[in-house]
């Protein structure tokens, strides 16, 4: 694929996440997305034939950048409570500002893909999460940061209970204290801080 390819196809994506936070999966078309870029239809035909397609790529290279991330900052050896910061700083950020994530729209989209082939994606998307950040625990036990009786388990609870804060905050709406006060217990797991949350009285949805 050549750069101007690349970049076009990087538009393509952009915009249409932008048209899938504005008005989700399901109210989304191909022509959105051919306004929202400012191309033409044949030239967003060239790149994806659908916005099934569009959205799974877009799922996909949003795991590739976590994994991507963490790699990085394990390569400039940052510290495992650094890494682990910014990640549980990256998932309370769009937890607090869910309307301009996709999070809504990823939800439609599963609701309404239910095939085998989905619920395989959707595996698929979930072990790769587990195995990045399992890799990030493994870093800090390496570098004698922390120690965890089964890492694989920690990992796996954390996804999950951000899942559920996720689905949450989608379909009833959760107040910042609530979340910040989860995110909190998730550290206090990884990391053994201090759970600074537990005893406010105002931690409620």
């Amino acid at each position: 694929m050549t750069q101007k390819a690349k970049w076009k196809r990087k538009l393509i994506l952009q915009g249409a996440a932008s048209v899938f936070i504005r008005k989700g999966y399901n109210a989304t078309t191909m022509q959105d997305i051919v306004e929202e870029c400012g191309i033409s239809r044949g030239g967003l035909y060239l790149y994806f034939d659908s916005t099934e397609t569009i959205f799974y790529t877009l799922l996909m290279e949003n795991s590739q950048s976590m994994e991507l991330d963490f790699m990085h900052m394990m390569a400039e050896s940052q510290s495992f409570r650094e890494i682990m910061e910014c990640f549980f700083d990256e998932q309370q950020a769009e937890l607090f500002h869910a309307e301009q994530s996709m999070m809504t729209a990823t939800y439609e989209f599963f609701l309404a893909h239910k095939s085998e082939q989905d619920k395989r994606f959707l595996q698929e998307q979930y072990d790769r999460s587990v195995t990045s950040l399992l890799r990030v625990l493994e870093y800090g036990v390496a570098r004698n940061e922390v120690r965890f009786h089964d890492p694989e388990q920690i990992v796996r609870h954390i996804i999950l209970s951000i899942e559920g804060i996720r689905i949450y905050t989608v379909s009833v709406g959760v107040s910042h204290n609530m979340i910040e006060g989860q995110i909190e217990m998730l550290k206090s797991l990884v990391m053994g801080f201090e759970h600074r949350f537990g005893m406010r009285g105002d931690s409620e949805c």
